[in-house]
């Protein structure tokens, strides 16, 4: 069982385990947490890279795929201070 913040992550071993392997792959790579709404996926994101992450961005609930990639977009750009194709 692993706390942070007061909060109970319960049976998360083998998403944590994932995250970890991702993390640690030499190749670059991108990891999509998907689920049900107010399950814990923000959190168990937080929880398991904490300080290591340079970028992040959480996706628009019931926005179609345009809408998806072009707040991406939005975001790396202010991210980075280069102005990103759309």
């Amino acid at each position: 069982m692993l706390i942070m913040d007061e909060k109970v992550l319960i049976g998360r071993e083998k998403e944590i385990a994932e995250l970890e392997r991702a993390y640690a792959c030499r190749d670059f790579s991108l990891v999509v947490v998907k689920g049900r709404r107010r399950v814990g996926k923000t959190f168990l994101v937080n929880h398991v890279f904490s300080d290591r992450l340079s970028f992040k961005i959480t996706g628009r609930y019931k926005k179609d795929m345009g809408n998806q990639l072009a707040n991406f977009a939005a975001k790396l750009s202010k991210y980075s201070g280069v102005e990103v194709e759309k």
